[in-house]
Parts: C-alpha cells; sequence; structure tokens
C-alpha cells in the first residue's frame, strides 16, 4: 500500500477567528551614533554593550512559522538615503551586535539559526522621517519563510548599512516594523488520531450539496481532549465551533482535504482505552443557519447573486463563482436562509454549489461541466476498485417538465408600513423599527424606499395626544433600506421626552402579474417509464422564451434512465493515492469494469474518505455522474458527439 503523510489539526486558540493571520512586530532603537556610520557597520542601541534586534511574538505559538511579507525601516533623523541590511536568526546571533562596529554575520556558528536577510531599498522622506519598506514587489529576499525554535517565537536581528552615514543624531529612533503571515493553522493532532472519515457532495443527481461532514477518532489517554478535564493542554479551550482541517502530503503535492468547524466533542472513558469523537461541519452548515436582509438587485447575473448571498452572510473563506448563463430580472435574499436561497438561485440556473477540501465555496452553472478543463479526464481505475455498485431505475426519469414564469409590474408609490402605536423616546436615546412591506396584509418587494419627509411620514410632540409642542424637528432618522423591509431609526435630540405620534413609511413596489406555466413532455420515456412529472417554480423567471428553453433543455436530460454507480477505492499503489488525494468534486474520471461492461467517464458527485492505521490504509467511496448526461453542446467549447447513443449531442441553453 502507499502511505502518504496525513496532518491534523484544530484551532482550539481560536486563531483564524479572531483574524490574527497576519502579525506585526516592531522595535525601536536609540542609534548611540558616536561616530558616522562606514559601509558594513552594525545599527545598534549601544557602542559596547549592543544587543540583537528582538521581534517579540512573531508567530502565534512556540516553534511555529510564518513568512515575513512586508519590512519597513524608519529613521528619526530626516534626509538619510542608506540602503539597509536586516540579519535574521531563530537565537541570539554570536555576530558583532554593538553599533558602529563592522559586521561580521553571516558567522558560521550562527547557520543553524539563520533565517535570511532583508535588503531594504534606500531610505527616502518627503519632509519627515527617513522611511524604507521591502515587500515582494521590490527587491529584498521577501516573502521570507520561517520557523522558531521549539520552545520560542521570537526573531533576532542585526542591521547593517550597506552605504556610510553622515548627518545622523547621537540617540535618534530607529524602528523596524515586520508584517509576518502566519502559516500556524492549528494545534497539531496527528500524533493523537487513530481514525479519520469526511464527506461531501450530493448523494442523488437530483439533489443539493449536503453539509460536508468530518469524524475523527483519537487516542485519549492524555485526557487532553476532556473539555471537564481541567489538566488537559487544551483546557478551557475545548468548544464546539474551532476551526478543524485536514491536509495531506507526498513527494510532489499538498492536498488539503477538509476544512470545517468542529460540532461536537465527545470523550470515551474506558477502563482498557481512552479515545475522544470529534466531529465537524463545513461551511455549508454556516451558511443553513444565517437568516438572510438584503437590498433589491435587478437584472443580475446568477454567480453575482452567488457573491451577493456570501457577503450577506459574512462569509470568510474564498469563493469560486461561474458568472452564470441566466440573468435574474428581480432578486432579494429575505426571510430565508442563505443556503435556502442559494439552493433556489442554483434549480433557476440548473447549477451546483459546494464547500470543497479547502473550505472554499464553489459555484457552477451549467455550462461548467461541458467547458473545455472538464472535457479530459483527470483519473483512469482500469478495473482497480474495490468494491461497484451499479443500479438502473427510473428514479431520475422526468418525462413531464413544467416551468412558472412569474411576471413582475412595478406600481406607483404609496403607503407600505404604519406604526400602529405611540411610543416615547428619552432624551437623547433612540428606538428601532423594522418596517415590513405589505398591501392589504399580502407581502411584497420594494423597488425603492422613500426617504422619510418630517411631518408627512413622521411627526413628533411633547404630549402622546399630539396637544402638547411639537418635537418633530427634534427627531434624527437613520434608515436602512433593504428589499422587503425598512429599518428606521428615530433619535430624540431634544431636551425633553418625545412621543412618536405618526411614523410611516413609502414606496414604490412590485405586483406579481398572472403566472404562466411552460410544458415539455415526451410520450415514447412516458410509455417506457409512466408518467412522472418535474416542476420548477419560476421565482426567478420572468422570460416565457428562457422558461420554454428550460423545459426543453430539461427533457432532453431527464426522460430516459441512468444507471446510478459507486464505487470504493484504496491506496493500493501511488498512482492511485495521488489520484485520491487530489481528485475533487465535478472532476472527470474514466471507469473500466470488464465484469459490468463499463468503459466510460464520469463526474465526481459525491467522495467520502476513510483513513486509519496511521495512513496506511486510505479508502475512498465516490457516487459517479455519467457524463453524457452532462455533456451538453454549448457554442464556443463544446465539441459535437458521435451518432452512437453513447455519444449522443444534446443541445444546451
Amino acid at each position: 500500500m502507499a502511505v502518504a503523510t496525513y496532518e491534523v489539526w484544530a484551532d482550539w486558540f481560536q486563531f483564524h477567528e479572531e483574524g490574527k493571520e497576519l502579525i506585526n512586530v516592531s522595535i525601536t532603537k536609540a542609534l548611540a551614533a558616536t561616530g558616522n556610520y562606514i559601509i558594513g557597520d552594525v545599527l545598534s542601541e549601544n557602542e559596547s554593550t549592543g544587543t540583537a534586534w528582538t521581534f517579540s511574538d512573531a508567530v502565534k505559538q512556540n516553534g511555529c512559522s510564518g513568512e515575513i511579507t512586508k519590512a519597513q525601516a524608519i529613521c528619526e533623523t530626516t534626509s538619510l538615503a542608506p540602503r539597509l541590511t536586516l540579519y535574521l536568526f531563530t537565537t541570539v546571533p554570536t555576530s558583532q551586535l554593538n553599533d558602529n562596529a563592522p559586521n561580521t554575520a553571516l558567522l558560521h556558528a550562527d547557520l543553524a539559526s539563520y533565517i535570511g536577510k532583508i535588503d531594504f531599498p534606500p531610505m527616502e522622506d518627503l519632509g519627515g522621517d527617513s522611511e524604507t519598506i521591502a515587500t515582494p514587489s521590490t527587491y529584498g529576499n521577501l516573502p521570507l519563510a520561517f520557523t522558531c525554535a521549539s520552545g520560542a517565537n521570537d526573531l533576532y536581528g542585526i542591521l547593517v548599512t550597506r552605504d556610510a552615514i553622515t548627518g545622523e543624531s547621537a540617540g535618534d529612533d530607529i524602528t523596524i516594523n515586520l508584517t509576518i503571515e502566519q502559516t500556524y493553522l492549528g494545534e497539531d493532532l496527528t500524533g493523537d488520531v487513530k481514525s479519520i472519515h469526511f464527506n461531501r457532495g450530493k448523494s442523488d443527481e437530483l439533489g443539493k450539496a449536503e453539509v460536508g461532514q468530518l469524524s475523527l477518532t483519537l487516542n485519549n489517554d492524555s485526557g487532553n481532549y476532556s473539555p471537564s478535564y481541567s489538566s488537559g493542554d487544551y483546557y478551557g479551550y475545548l468548544k464546539p465551533k474551532r476551526v478543524v482541517g485536514i491536509r495531506a502530503y507526498d513527494d510532489d503535492y499538498n492536498y488539503q482535504l477538509f476544512y470545517g468547524f468542529i460540532e461536537e466533542i465527545i470523550p470515551h472513558p474506558h477502563k482498557t482505552e481512552q479515545d475522544a469523537i470529534i466531529t465537524a461541519s463545513d461551511g455549508i452548515d454556516y451558511l443553513s443557519r444565517h437568516d438572510m436582509a438584503t437590498a433589491l438587485y435587478k437584472d443580475v447575473k446568477t454567480g453575482i447573486i452567488h457573491d451577493y448571498i456570501l457577503t450577506d452572510a459574512n462569509w470568510l473563506r474564498l469563493a469560486r463563482l461561474d458568472d452564470g448563463q441566466d440573468t435574474v430580472p428581480y432578486w432579494y435574499g429575505h426571510g430565508v436562509k442563505s443556503r435556502t436561497a442559494q439552493e433556489e438561485i442554483d434549480d433557476n440556473e440548473q447549477g451546483f454549489s459546494y464547500v470543497d477540501g479547502f473550505g472554499y465555496f464553489n459555484f457552477e452553472d451549467r455550462h461548467h461541466r461541458s467547458i473545455a478543463e472538464h472535457q479530459t479526464s483527470q483519473a483512469t481505475f482500469d478495473n482497480t476498485m474495490s468494491n461497484i455498485f451499479y443500479s438502473l431505475n427510473p428514479k431520475n426519469v422526468y418525462n413531464i417538465i413544467r416551468a412558472t414564469v412569474t411576471p413582475w409590474e412595478l406600481q406607483s408609490s404609496t403607503t407600505l408600513w404604519t406604526l400602529e402605536e405611540i411610543p416615547s423616546i428619552p432624551i437623547g436615546e433612540s428606538k428601532t423599527w423594522w418596517a415590513d412591506a405589505s398591501i392589504n396584509g399580502e407581502s411584497v418587494f420594494v423597488d425603492a424606499w422613500t426617504t422619510l419627509v418630517a411631518s408627512t411620514d413622521y411627526t413628533a410632540n411633547s404630549q402622546s395626544d399630539g396637544g402638547g409642542s411639537d418635537m418633530t424637528s427634534d427627531i434624527a432618522v437613520t434608515l436602512n433600506k433593504l428589499a422587503k423591509t425598512l429599518k428606521i431609526t428615530l433619535t430624540n435630540n431634544g431636551t425633553s421626552i418625545t412621543y412618536i405620534t405618526l411614523l410611516q413609511a413609502r414606496g414604490t413596489y412590485y405586483d406579481d402579474k398572472t403566472k404562466v406555466t411552460l410544458k415539455a413532455e415526451d410520450t415514447t420515456s412516458q410509455d417506457n417509464y409512466q408518467k412522472r412529472t418535474f416542476k420548477l417554480d419560476g421565482k426567478y423567471m420572468a422570460d416565457t422564451d428562457k422558461a420554454q428553453d428550460y423545459v426543453n433543455y430539461a427533457i432532453g436530460k431527464y426522460k430516459n434512465p441512468r444507471a446510478e454507480i459507486s464505487m470504493s477505492i484504496m491506496n493500493q499503489d501511488d498512482t492511485v493515492l495521488a489520484q485520491i488525494l487530489g481528485l475533487e468534486i465535478s472532476d472527470r474520471i474514466t471507469v473500466v469494469n470488464d465484469n459490468l461492461g463499463l468503459n466510460s467517464d464520469y463526474f465526481v458527485d459525491y467522495m467520502g474518505h476513510d483513513i486509519s492505521m496511521g495512513g496506511k490504509l486510505h479508502t475512498v467511496t465516490y457516487r459517479l455522474a455519467d457524463c453524457i448526461n452532462e455533456d451538453f453542446w454549448a457554442l464556443g467549447y463544446s465539441a459535437l458527439a458521435s451518432s452512437t447513443e453513447s455519444g449522443q449531442t444534446k443541445l444546451g441553453y
């Protein structure tokens, strides 16, 4: 069996959630500067007892790694233009540290702790301090990777001038700032791992991507994974929703297998064996719990809508989004979960969205699997599967396709909400209302909210019955205009309590007109497999021509049964191991099985991995989609297939 190196980590200390991927460290020294500096002199705070430039807490934890991405040197003395070099070490160097003394770095004795050097461009100033910055886009050897000593998280430097310096002032400050990108992911759990299982994708051709799941079995003899064990290394930090991930390495690549958030920590105390089970979910779970409230967007591509959804949900990982083939005339997210909104868009587009092993969100439009990069198989499994399942059934046969078109008509401005009480607002305080737009009790979505007009949309009075002094001018109004609601905040800037005697919201809105249903059917399929109907709620479809294209497309795709195929593969050699580590959802593979007469290409719809025995046994199960059902012909990048049944061309839209 071929074996890769696996790494399992958990961010118990909430490094990522707190946004600490970048750390800035800084040190300032008052230069001794007892005389002019010549080329190659050390810059330090004392001519006889100089010390190293110590950059404390350069990484999150002792022994962790990082990458210096920016370095800045600032000198209090103006009009200096020397080029400086900063030598960096993981322990205090034995080289010369005294100010104004000739540099001796790099000494061979310091080689084991030497990281490298940063060469700064010449200093300059525009009337203030002298400054220089080194970045990856300048010369200077950045980015510069390093790993701290096992018991430390500091770096040590020697600053040297590459030019003579005159005109400096003794005691003037020089500051070095380093920006360090942390490569620390979390605490390494690999040594305690007994088994790993994770899965993602969709288990049915017409299904949606399910929440990706991870289950880890850990050796808990130490008690480190028992939340109530006060002597454990992570006591007080073992909590749900910490980030957890799995990576694998071979001689050529680094594979990210899973990234998600811990759901449960379950210690299993036993007299002979102490285990702990940790379960986790990927980002789809996060999206399934976020409540949406967005503005109204008009004439936007489905890929852009996915971007709006992720932005509203404060999605922090990267996203890989196709533009989309459909333009939606009106879209908003309100009163639904983010994942529900995504699935509605996927249905309208006939696309697919999921979270991959990096934790990145992916949206694939309906042409995605027909583009050039998916026309080449990424792996071939020629009778190498340990198990294969084949089932031909009519479960996903549909021979009547219906799509509803919903036209919308813009209505003139009217009152969409009225406050039915007379609240009071104390001096200097604020109150907020969420005005949900409706007409005759029916919810509507708004094209444009009218900015509130004093005395027309709101009034305030010193008495609740309106018989006192008019205080409307004392009210400050703040609005947040969304598609189906208006957030109204009123602040009392007056000198006495005030009563809101009128508050209303006006705007233009859309009303749905008579809906139209488009249909396509195939009588031959009905005769063979009975009548089977698929309906699309055309919530975002306002074009009858597009709806007819959709039903024609869908009838061609679903009128005949497709075999359900799944198979299991083991890490029998290096080639197979690299394939199962590298494959992702939607990758195209070739499957050959002589006993079943299979020799075709398929797309990966689902994957489930099981890893045990320290990585010696790695089994993956794939659920596959027949490429012939995805290979629609699209102008510009698709090739016409043959006339055989296995290669028939179906027109996409």
